[in-house]
């Protein structure tokens, strides 16, 4: 039986209220937090397990998911989730967190290409695009090595550490994934 959403070391999951413990530990990465947005407020151990159980609870709502990744054998790693859906021209974005443990391991790269294999062969979607901070050098060598184009540069977007940076916003098209992971 195939699984859409199992890869080669890899499956993509929805949460269960037990990975409140992941999620809780990964909210304390700074780092990442910082990579991603910006660094959040901590959240509570009681927070965590509440978002666990209403992410658990949850159906997908007009495309937008959250889903958990997670190894072949159980281990979870990060998350990746969808936004700024616009279905009426068929674009999505997403974003991707994996745990430090897991990082420069390949791990986000084979989930971002099951997450877009899903989006455009099944939900019709034409486009994706993702923002990168320019200080974030291993998501912008990840995306370009996965085939993503540089499409702008927006000037002094973000803010941390007393710094502003740029937000490199990177675009791949449907064809372009086709010819890259389809074509045989």
């Amino acid at each position: 039986m195939a699984n859409e959403w199992q890869g080669e070391r890899i499956r993509l999951r929805s949460t269960e209220p037990e990975d409140w413990t992941f999620f809780f530990d990964l909210d304390h990465d700074s780092e990442m937090a910082r990579a991603l947005d910006i660094v959040w407020f901590p959240r509570s151990a009681e927070a965590s397990r509440e978002w666990a159980k209403k992410e658990a609870q949850k159906t997908p709502d007009d495309d937008h998911i959250s889903l958990v990744i997670e190894t072949n054998k159980g281990e979870t790693v990060g998350g990746i989730s969808s936004h700024s859906i616009d279905r009426r021209v068929g674009t999505f974005g997403y974003g991707i967190a994996i745990a430090p443990a897991f990082r420069g391991q390949g791990y986000a790269s084979e989930a971002i290409v099951l997450f877009l294999k899903h989006f455009f062969l099944e939900r019709r979607y034409q486009k994706v695009t993702t923002p990168v901070f320019s200080f974030n050098t291993a998501s912008i060598k990840m995306h370009e090595k996965l085939g993503f184009k540089q499409e702008a540069r927006l000037r002094r977007m973000g803010f941390t550490r007393g710094e502003y940076f740029d937000f490199l916003m990177y675009g791949m098209i449907i064809e372009e994934f086709t010819e890259k992971y389809l074509s045989s």
